[in-house]
């Protein structure tokens, strides 16, 4: 078939009739009226009766139609410091706390709120739809642990193996926006591991308490 020759090309006419296209080109507009398959196609090629000189882009319909996804997932993730040491001072967590909302801004995971002590931290994100929670945990831990090396000068920093991650609602965001503004109180009380636990059983998980806060 005569379209066939103008695959992966943008062709000035076809069966004689010249048009331009803004940004892809279908077939001519009668060829144009199904598809492949049978259907309506999603945008229509419009001709014209002269040919547009030094015009590259594309005329296309008003009859384009453009898939949208949508998402709303929210996490609030929880990780501490290799053996819980307490490196994380209120003047480098401030600091942390801003590189950390940096990275994950650069994975379209926008951090929401953040908070925590000197052995732990607590981050409220909004999880991009085309990311995982592992590889979004996984480039915070190495990034800001090498950031905690040079600009901090705590060489031995690390951060534990693991983490908590846990689904929030929208409608708890304030909730948990308040729980982690609240974290010096909340751990006058209890240390990181309690708190730790207790999230794991609000939320109906299973450990092995060997390797809780790692």
């Amino acid at each position: 078939m005569e379209r066939d020759r103008f695959q992966g090309l943008t062709p000035l006419a076809i069966h004689g009739h010249p048009f331009v296209v803004r940004k892809f080109w279908f077939f001519s507009h009668e060829e144009a009226k199904v598809n492949s398959q049978g259907c309506e196609p999603l945008v229509i090629v419009e001709e014209h009766s002269q040919p547009q000189r030094g015009d590259s882009s594309l005329t296309i319909s008003a009859r384009s139609r453009m898939p949208q996804s949508f998402g709303s997932l929210h996490c609030h993730i929880v990780f501490s410091t290799k053996e819980r040491k307490p490196f994380i001072t209120p003047e480098v967590q401030t600091r942390l706390f801003e590189y950390i909302g940096g990275i994950l801004r650069n994975q379209s995971s926008p951090l929401i709120a953040a908070g925590g002590i000197p052995d732990h931290v607590h981050l409220l994100i909004s999880l991009a739809r085309t990311v995982t929670v592992a590889d979004v945990v996984r480039t915070v831990k190495a990034n800001s642990s090498g950031w905690m090396h040079t600009e901090i000068g705590l060489p031995s920093f690390q951060w534990q193996e693991g983490y908590g991650a846990f689904a929030v609602s929208h409608s708890n965001l304030d909730q948990v926006k308040n729980y982690l503004a609240h974290q010096a109180e909340h751990h006058r009380e209890r240390d990181f591991k309690e708190e730790f636990l207790e999230l794991l059983r609000r939320h109906e998980l299973q450990w092995d308490e060997r390797y809780v806060g790692d």
